[in-house]
């Protein structure tokens, strides 16, 4: 379970990002519909608790280091050639959204100019993809968390300070005045675990081609859909309590915050930009990495060249853009969920004959491995992980790390039957 849990979170902190943490997503996708989009919730809910156990099982199955090997192997030839561009393409377009939403952030929160707070970003992004950005964005993942608890924060205090004069048709009316681009509500809601997933997809994959024991991996992915699911809940209804407040805004938190206290509007304010830069640093370098191999000599050109169209493009607004290019992104997205859900039914068969094998695989590795009763089971070993899908030797070290803690338990329980 502790396994899991940790899967879980990993999950939720690819999809809790700056998106998510401005509010504007919510808006769009949610309460746009006034309050008939709160059961929309529930519609992500269960497709998020779906593709979360699906897709990274599968890369645990695949033991993934990188999604277009699994996308080869879950779609045909030309679809998996055309899905693994639509993930590049992802990140180039999540690339101009967070420079236009820093660009917003910048000017709603602090009064300088969208393209100037949009170039600052830019510049940043720039020149730390020259350092470790690896190292970096961990350091600075560390925001998400306190993103969580500042949601958490405003969620409750906005139920201890719902006005007397709160109505929810009149909540209702100026809800529904936001746009919605994709209706109806349900289907919108379809759109947004679209969306959600091809932003997380490639990186979802990796997190669970990190682990060999797929139920637990699976599990991880069911708790990370459900602890998601409730994060969103906390913030749609944060935003149609304050709908007044948010309503119109470019980044809806940011202003909630402000109108609660001007301290509280700046926090959170900075915490988005944070939160901002870590998802453009990831998905720029990610995506000049791509570029690189098809032009290598100039790296740094390539960069300024992604940073530059990204800054051009984001002039047209965040507001604008998310309007846009979200639900293409969800469209594609629901895809590629449709790809990888339809791939685990089809071949369920493998995956518990894989379950099965990798018990195997601990069993005999635990011995293997123990210093106090070390067995020759080399052939019996290599026979059952040349049965599997996933780099055997991989498979191999991984699950030797996943099984060192259990050498401290008595080496009589490890001991092959026949054996004194």
């Amino acid at each position: 379970m502790k396994q899991s849990m940790s899967i879980a979170m990993a999950f939720v902190g690819l999809l809790i990002g700056a998106g998510f943490a401005t509010g504007k997503e919510m808006m769009q996708y949610f309460v746009s519909f006034g309050s008939t989009g709160m059961w929309g919730l529930v519609v992500t809910g269960v497709i998020m608790v779906v593709f979360g156990a699906v897709v990274l099982q599968i890369g645990s199955y695949f033991l993934a280091d990188e999604h277009g090997a699994v996308l080869k192997n879950v779609a045909h030839p030309r679809l998996s050639w055309l899905l693994d561009a639509a993930v590049s393409i992802t990140m180039a377009a999540m690339g101009m959204m967070m420079l236009a939403g820093a660009g917003s952030t910048f000017q709603q929160a602090f009064h300088v100019p969208a393209w100037l707070g949009s170039l600052l970003m830019a510049v940043v992004v720039y020149f730390v993809c020259f350092l470790n950005p690896d190292k970096v964005a961990k350091v600075i993942g560390a925001v998400t968390p306190l993103m969580i608890v500042a949601i958490i924060a405003i969620f409750i205090y906005s139920l201890l300070h719902i006005p007397e004069d709160f109505s929810l048709s009149a909540a209702n009316a100026v809800a529904q005045q936001e746009p919605s681009p994709v209706q109806p509500w349900w289907w919108s809601a379809v759109n947004y675990s679209g969306m959600s997933l091809i932003c997380a997809v490639g990186m979802s994959l990796v997190i669970g081609g990190s682990y060999t024991k797929l139920r637990d991996v699976a599990i991880g992915g069911m708790l990370g859909g459900i602890i998601l699911t409730v994060m969103l809940t906390f913030e749609t209804l944060v935003l149609f309590l304050n709908v007044d407040a948010a309503a119109g805004k470019d980044i809806p938190m940011a202003a909630i915050g402000s109108d609660i206290h001007p301290i509280v509007g700046v926090s959170i304010s900075a915490l988005i930009l944070v939160m901002i830069f870590n998802t453009a640093l990831g998905d720029v370098y990610a995506f000049s990495r791509r570029v690189n191999v098809l032009a290598p000599r100039h790296p740094k050109i390539n960069l300024f060249i992604i940073l530059f169209i990204s800054w051009l493009i984001s002039l047209v607004g965040f507001g604008s853009l998310i309007q846009i290019i979200f639900p293409i992104l969800g469209y594609i997205g629901m895809v590629i969920g449709v790809v990888f859900v339809a791939w685990r039914i089809r071949w369920s068969k493998l995956i518990a004959g894989e379950k099965a094998r990798r018990n195997r695989i601990r069993q005999l590795t635990r011995v293997h491995i123990h210093p106090e009763i070390y067995v020759d089971n080399s052939l019996e070993l290599n026979h059952e992980l040349e049965g599997s899908e996933a780099d055997n030797d991989k498979l191999l070290a991984t699950v030797a790390e996943e099984e060192r803690p259990n050498l401290e338990l008595d080496a009589e329980e490890y001991k092959e039957p026949g054996q004194s």
